[in-house]
């Protein structure tokens, strides 16, 4: 069963309840993130397509900063397709992974279109980007990164 966060009201969906999940992350899944995505958030269920709206991610790196961070390192929550993960939202976040302080960063939702082939039935996950740069390093093992989702659950059969 999952959390119910709040009800959301839209054409088509009346009453369709928003729902919230958090994941704490540690020091070492923060550092390999561009590489190794994390989950899934929310499992996937036959014949239901989760919807991120937007996510909260809280960086605590008072301990240590990370290093090896690329000026357009971010991090995503989507789907998690075909071993990857498809963009549903997502944050430009080097000036918070490269810092030792505790920030909060809230991810948008990118306006993903597309075939919804494989997101139907499909997960949420967590990946970072680090461009060619690969993983993160440094860090300290104290860190962690706690990231909430807020997502809608909807049958295909209501996917226009």
């Amino acid at each position: 069963m999952r959390p119910r966060y709040s009800a959301y009201e839209g054409p088509g969906a009346p009453g369709a309840p928003m729902y919230q999940t958090t994941l704490v992350l540690t020091n070492a899944q923060i550092k390999a993130l561009p590489t190794t995505p994390v989950g899934p958030l929310v499992a996937g269920e036959a014949g239901i397509l989760l919807v991120p709206v937007y996510a909260t991610a809280r960086l605590n790196a008072a301990a240590g900063a990370y290093t090896n961070v690329d000026v357009a390192a971010g991090i995503t929550v989507g789907w998690s397709v075909g071993g990857g993960v498809a963009a549903g939202l997502a944050a430009i976040v080097a000036a918070i992974i490269g810092a030792a302080v505790d920030n909060l960063v809230i991810l948008p939702q990118q306006g993903v279109s597309g075939a919804t082939a494989g997101k139907i039935g499909s997960g949420l996950s967590i990946l970072g980007a680090n461009a060619a740069a690969g993983n993160w390093t440094g860090g300290n093992a104290a860190n962690t990164l706690e990231i909430t989702v807020y997502y809608l659950a909807y049958p295909a059969s209501d996917v226009p």
